[in-house]
């Protein structure tokens, strides 16, 4: 069973965002596990995924309202 990690950025620069997320990431490298981050701007996002790639972290994400972003990172490799 896949564990959950939520990480909200929202209002964050996107250093700071992609920072949080690999923080997350680092800490939790059981496969399948899933890290929900909520981020303001697709920069923000693009930065998340990036950052957690290395990680062995696979990303995609979704419009939720307004500028928010959620960005679900799941662990792979």
């Amino acid at each position: 069973m896949s564990e959950t990690i939520k990480v909200d950025t929202r209002g964050m620069s996107c250093s700071q965002a992609s920072f949080q997320a690999k923080c997350a990431a680092i800490n939790n490298q059981e496969l399948n596990t899933i890290i929900e981050v909520l981020v303001s701007g697709h920069s923000s996002c693009e930065s998340v995924i990036r950052g957690c790639q290395k990680y062995g972290y696979e990303g995609t994400f979704e419009h939720i309202e307004n500028e928010d972003i959620l960005v679900t990172l799941k662990k792979t490799k």
